[in-house]
């Protein structure tokens, strides 16, 4: 706590100019703000340049069990929209909560399960159901303004909202482009396979994985698919987003075989931390990961590194395989504001004997390389074969891990110094032995305040 405190009083003279100084770094910056779709915005970055300073603590939760006698699906992400937190349920309805206090404004219940977050612009509250509708309701009143029918198979993934259109792909195969004010639509194309996968939209462009496990690029004005991808290795798309930043596009596939273990030792990261820094990963371990994923990427790799342009796989990075096997998002790269991107791997056996530890590295995007290892030894265990969500506010990494009972972790990085960030977390009913929650997306944030969905419950925490 000690450590903590002095981490804020260090950046509290700094507050004043952090904008503008994060606008000169990062070129294009990451917006604040609301959070107002999956991973922030149509590219699915992860990342927005505001965010709350440590220390962290619980303000409010919202018990969708307890109080409406509802369940959410795992794979939902809070939506942050004009002070409301938008979720929606298994039974069909929307809820619409005071950010700030986290009583309910409004609800609103006749879709089909809803299985994936909703999306907002212009006041409107925009998703899909496995009724077979996209919907869309005032996020004023949550009063219904338009629905389009897209078929029996219904939907499943999340909207991608650019340029006034929502671009969604059905179960059937079929992908849509609607107009945002009225629904309606503007072009459909047949991907070739199911579509569990969630889009992203960058320069004209849509991208997305259907269940032939081939990315397509769609160009938003027709539909007109420009590439296809071969058969990628994996076996589903399942839940997942594409990720596009700086020309590339990234998709994760469920699910590598084996693991790809970068072999660190605790004793290097304990050096490196008392040297006030993240540990650098050496190029040898990296090469040797690098060698294990190029002799059986049909069991190891899940990763792919796309250019946007033409679908070429430009590159394989370094990561760890199987990081997806429980409920949640099989999607856990995100970017920082410096145009690094983030992502969990295989450490080694630094905290858990029993086999390798799930850690967090920064990549260099133009090479697939990894800088620093986000570890410290002050970092409990986490579990190897399980998802983790990723998600940047400011100058802050938020790691949130999809295990039962979360054994595992939930904190945040600071992304200038050696500094794991404790998140203060009340039991509820659903606390396993482990005490914590279990099942949870990635974190959004907004302003002073971050929310975690998590067995069925909408926390919300502050910071200074």
């Amino acid at each position: 706590m000690r450590e903590e405190t002095r981490w804020t009083r260090e950046r509290t003279g700094r507050l004043l100019v952090v904008a503008a100084v994060l606008v000169a770094s990062w070129g294009v910056a990451c917006p604040g703000a609301d959070w107002p779709q999956v991973q922030h915005d149509a590219a699915r970055s992860g990342c927005t340049s505001d965010g709350p300073q440590p220390p962290f603590k619980h303000a409010w939760n919202y018990d969708f069990v307890v109080k409406e006698r509802d369940k959410i699906h795992p794979v939902v992400q809070a939506i942050i929209c004009e002070g409301r937190v938008l979720v929606p349920s298994k039974t069909g309805r929307v809820y619409a909560i005071d950010a700030a206090t986290g009583e309910r404004l409004w609800r609103w219940e006749r879709a089909g399960p809803i299985v994936n977050s909703v999306g907002c612009t212009d006041g409107l509250v925009i998703f899909g159901s496995l009724d077979g509708k996209v919907h869309a309701l005032k996020a004023a009143d949550g009063s219904k303004v338009w629905d389009f029918d897209g078929g029996i198979r219904g939907f499943c993934t999340a909207p991608c909202i650019a340029e006034g259109e929502v671009f969604m792909g059905a179960r059937d195969g079929t992908f849509y482009c609607l107009e945002t004010k009225t629904g309606r639509k503007l072009w459909a194309a047949d991907t070739g396979g199911y579509v569990w996968h969630t889009a992203a939209y960058a320069d004209g462009r849509v991208f997305v994985g259907n269940e032939e496990i081939k990315v397509l690029c769609l160009d938003a004005k027709d539909g007109k698919i420009l590439w296809k991808t071969k058969r990628l290795w994996g076996f589903t798309f399942r839940d997942g987003h594409a990720f596009v930043d700086q020309g590339k596009v990234v998709v994760r596939t469920w699910s590598a075989i084996d693991d790809t273990d970068l072999k660190v030792t605790k004793a290097s990261i304990q050096a490196a931390t008392d040297a006030g820094q993240y540990l650098r990963v050496p190029a040898e371990l990296q090469d040797k990961a690098l060698d294990a994923l190029r002799r059986e990427p049909e069991l190891r790799q899940e990763l792919f590194v796309l250019d946007a342009r033409t679908g070429e796989e430009l590159y394989m990075p370094v990561h760890s395989g199987r990081v997806s096997t429980v409920d949640g998002p099989a999607f856990s790269v995100c970017r920082d504001g410096r145009g690094n991107w983030c992502l969990p791997v295989f450490a080694g056996p630094i905290a858990a004997p029993w086999g390798s530890t799930m850690a967090f590295a920064r990549m260099d995007p133009r090479t697939g390389r990894l800088a620093e290892l986000l570890w410290t030894p002050k970092c409990k265990p986490a579990s190897n074969d399980e998802a983790h969500a990723l998600s940047v506010g400011g100058d802050v990494l938020y790691v949130s891990e999809q295990e039962e009972g979360e054994a595992g972790i939930f904190c945040a990085f600071d992304l200038t110094k050696p500094l794991k960030i404790g998140i203060p977390t009340p039991h509820s009913h659903w606390d396993m032995e482990y005490n914590a929650q279990p099942l949870a997306n990635a974190i959004a944030i907004s302003g002073k305040r971050f929310y975690r969905i998590t067995n069925h419950i909408l926390r919300c925490w502050m910071g200074d």
